[in-house]
């Protein structure tokens, strides 16, 4: 209901309580009653006799109330959460529960966030977005698993529009033109063989952080340190949120291809020497030539060219 008093203040100069009462069917009480609550929020809302409520600025929170008047495209259902533990793990729980395809969590802040390899994320409470996305595609499972590249497109789409130049990392790093990191992106996919039951995008970027702990605060920044941004966060929500979008329903049209060809533009790997390493196996060193039609990086080395699957990667 507030989501909906919200609207109708944003669409008109001043309203009265009588009006919203109306429109909403419920008592002129409860509508002074989630005036309130939204005060409590951090909105201004002035009141005056005989004229009614004026919509004065709002806080700079994630709500959907927030970001759905920013989105080309709503097709999001935006749940949206002061704290949890992981995003990603609370929408892993929703989507064994049933949720819907388009489901999106979005957070303030959260105290066990994990990237890549179940990594640490750190982000400053309400400076950042953490948001996670719930998609059920019809897709092989060699194309879903794509999902990470195109949501490091969608992102570096987003942030270059906006006027913060950065560019992707294998596979899915965003980086900044001195290789500072200020995007990690963590996909995790449910499927069998030939079919997919729902692949979860995770995505953290960091907006307006100034401090890092000290083992990452000379490779870690931020929108606002790159370009500064000052924007509200739902509105680059909503950015990065109509970008995946764009390039998902490109994915599901026409498969990895196009998607791929916008990760060449965006890279910072392909004509570069650099190292590979992983657990796995000893280190290797070579010259990106690119990755192949499935998203694996391309290594040419003494040996020749590799595909490689997995890993890290040091410029």
């Amino acid at each position: 209901m507030r989501s909906e008093i919200l609207q109708l203040l944003r669409q008109h100069k001043e309203i009265s309580g009588e009006e919203i009462s109306r429109r909403l069917g419920i008592s002129r009480a409860a509508v002074a009653k989630h005036i309130n609550v939204l005060r409590d929020m951090g909105y201004v809302i002035e009141a005056s006799p005989r004229i009614g409520y004026s919509f004065i600025s709002a806080p700079d929170l994630l709500s959907a109330a927030e970001i759905l008047p920013h989105l080309a495209a709503p097709v999001w259902q935006i749940r949206y959460e002061q704290q949890v533990d992981s995003t990603n793990r609370r929408l892993l729980i929703a989507a064994e529960d049933g949720a819907d395809d388009h489901t999106v969590l979005i957070a303030e802040a959260q105290s066990a966030g994990r990237g890549r390899f179940s990594r640490v994320w750190h982000s400053e409470a309400g400076q950042n977005l953490l948001l996670s996305l719930l998609l059920r595609p019809d897709l092989p499972p060699h194309i879903a698993q794509t999902m990470t590249l195109t949501a490091a497109v969608a992102v570096a789409e987003a942030l270059n529009k906006r006027g913060c130049p950065v560019g992707i990392k294998w596979p899915n790093d965003i980086l900044d033109a001195h290789g500072r990191k200020l995007c990690g992106i963590r996909c995790e996919m449910h499927c069998d063989m030939e079919s997919v039951d729902y692949v979860i995008v995770g995505i953290g970027i960091n907006v307006y952080q100034e401090k890092f702990p000290a083992e990452i605060s000379a490779i870690a920044t931020s929108m606002h340190q790159v370009s500064g941004e000052t924007a509200p966060r739902a509105e680059i929500a909503a950015a990065v949120l109509d970008a995946f979008e764009e390039n998902y329903q490109l994915l599901c049209a026409e498969g990895f291809a196009p998607i791929r060809a916008k990760w060449l533009e965006y890279n910072c790997c392909v004509g570069r020497r650099l190292t590979v390493t992983d657990e796995r196996q000893a280190p290797q060193t070579g010259l990106c030539c690119g990755i192949d039609e499935q998203g694996y990086l391309l290594l040419e080395t003494a040996a020749g060219v590799t595909r490689i699957t997995g890993g890290d990667i040091i410029l």
